[in-house]
């Protein structure tokens, strides 16, 4: 999961799939900006069959790689 994380921020954002390390956070460095996000959530909703509430868009649950991924784990199970 964090790998295929990693590839879709990694092509969303044309950076290194290297650089992204699991505890980078994704909003201070500019990996991810607003429209980022918008992205993200949908590669995630689409992706992992979740819905993404406005109420969960917080940098706890999406600012690194191990947290959405945490994220996700917990709504899927």
């Amino acid at each position: 999961m964090e790998n295929e994380l990693k590839e879709f921020i990694a092509g969303m954002s044309q950076a290194d799939k290297e650089e992204i390390g699991e505890e980078v956070s994704l909003l201070s460095t500019g990996l991810v900006d607003s429209l980022g996000l918008v992205h993200l959530v949908a590669f995630v909703e689409e992706k992992y069959g979740i819905r993404v509430g406005p109420m969960d868009l917080t940098p706890e649950n999406f600012d690194t790689v191990s947290r959405i991924a945490a994220y996700i784990r917990a709504r899927i199970r």
